[in-house]
């Protein structure tokens, strides 16, 4: 995200609305994957036969990867909504 939003703002000759709307879009279609990951993998019926199933359960005993993957994601979501707002306040 970060390297996307300096070439944005090198490219855009130093428009910080462009980097900002460049960062916007990549977590937007970052968080969006993740959730699509994380729903097909709650999805999925073979759980028991993954091997990194009985490595993640021995490591973390509330959540599965696939809720942490989850969670993630909507993190990253919120973070793009931030900078969403942001821009709308300086546009108006």
């Amino acid at each position: 995200m970060v390297v996307v939003g300096v070439s944005s703002f090198v490219i855009s000759k130093g428009n910080l609305m462009a980097a900002l709307e460049s960062m916007k879009a990549i977590l937007f279609a970052a968080g969006s994957m993740g959730l699509i990951m994380g729903a097909v993998s709650i999805l999925r019926k073979d759980r028991e036969n993954e091997k990194e199933w009985f490595e993640w359960k021995k490591r973390f005993k509330i959540f599965s990867y696939r809720v942490a993957i989850s969670i993630m994601s909507i993190t990253i979501l919120l973070y793009g909504c931030i900078i969403d707002e942001l821009l709308f306040m300086l546009n108006h």
